[in-house]
């Protein structure tokens, strides 16, 4: 009789985990019209999902739909916000991400007045590291912001990937970029309101790894989006829970309708940095209410995982993660210079040139 061990246990089933992506992939360019073909894998199973996915579209083809005049490629998720799609623009036929409020949000008044008052603040944010906002739209029911589209990964996707601890000083660098982007919307008057991994985006030459994630062009989006969902009392039906609520910082968890304040993204940016160096969130839970209670405790310093990062260091982070906002970095431009001070590289400022100063785009 065979051992069960020994038995060759390969699946047979084309749905299984290790097939889902290509299979994916192949769906998704039959929808927008083209026919792939994939000689390279002989799987009989496979070929056969192939052939169902082919007479799928035969008997039920999918045109793309389109919100406004712009075309929807396909959906990039929901969040707090809304759902976010990539969309073609017809004026230059370049991609960009169409967010959407939530409809129940969006017939609240002062929440969608709101929300549009802070997108079009957020569209005249001019700067390389921030995530141009191209056009907001109030049509009818719909509240459409319309912005930039990313070619890079995000960092939750890069860090789902990578998430070992890394070098206290590239993390430092990532955290002094990030900090100066920040600090051009915040001499603007714009607050993130809900920075997170995955409103961060990297983008480079070849792969981007632990030790070079600080060469990587970082971009900020969706500054002040979430502000209006954030501050509303409204039960947002369509919503899904408040995602990631561990970067919210503890007066936002407290009062949800308190306003964000550059302290606010100061916590979030300190949270981040913390995981970056440690590999581990300082805040645990899974919902806004467990994330509350966590702040009230001490956060474990960095160097009780990772000795080598300098005490300076350890004590710059821990102070961005103040449960008290004045007790934090008075700007993000404070804690950029500090951190440049302790590391072993110099870290260049941008200097805007003076057509960018006289416009004020700096």
């Amino acid at each position: 009789m065979k051992c069960v061990a020994c038995m060759d246990t390969r699946p047979t089933d084309p749905w299984h985990d290790s097939w889902i992506e290509q299979l994916a992939e192949f769906d998704e360019a039959l929808r927008l019209g083209r026919h792939p073909t994939d000689g390279a894998r002989a799987d009989p199973a496979y070929l056969q999902a192939q052939q169902f996915l082919l007479r799928l579209q035969s008997i039920w083809p999918r045109a793309p739909k389109k919100i406004g005049p712009y075309t929807l490629v396909r959906s990039l998720g929901q969040g707090a916000i809304g759902p976010s799609y990539l969309v073609e623009d017809p004026q230059d036929q370049q991609p960009r991400v169409l967010k959407l409020l939530w409809p129940d949000l969006s017939t609240h008044a002062p929440t969608r007045e709101q929300f549009l008052r802070d997108a079009r603040t957020a569209q005249h944010l001019q700067h390389a590291g921030i995530v141009a906002v191209r056009e907001v739209r109030d049509q009818g029911p719909l509240c459409v912001v319309v912005s930039d589209y990313c070619e890079g990964v995000s960092l939750a996707q890069w860090r789902r990937k990578k998430p070992q601890p890394i070098a206290w000083d590239i993390a430092a660098q990532l955290v002094v970029q990030l900090a100066d982007i920040l600090e051009v919307a915040h001499q603007h008057g714009v607050c993130h309101g809900n920075l997170k991994p995955t409103n961060i985006f990297l983008s480079g030459a070849g792969e981007i790894t632990p030790a070079n994630v600080h060469t990587a062009a970082a971009r900020i989006s969706d500054f002040a989006l979430a502000n209006a969902v954030q501050q509303s009392r409204v039960p947002s039906h369509g919503a899904l829970a408040w995602p990631l609520p561990q970067f919210l910082p503890p007066e936002l968890l407290r009062h949800p309708a308190r306003a964000a304040e550059p302290a606010s993204d100061l916590y979030s940016l300190g949270v981040l940095w913390y995981d970056l160096l440690t590999g581990r969130c300082p805040v645990k839970g899974a919902t806004r209410e467990e994330c509350r209670a966590s702040t009230r405790h001490a956060v474990p310093p960095p160097r009780q995982y990772r000795p080598e990062v300098p005490a300076a260091v350890e004590a710059l982070v821990l102070r961005c993660l103040k449960r008290r906002a004045s007790e934090r970095p008075k700007s993000a431009e404070q804690l950029a210079e500090a951190l440049r001070a302790l590391l072993p590289v110099a870290v260049p400022k941008e200097t805007p040139v003076w057509w960018k100063r006289w416009l004020g785009w700096k």
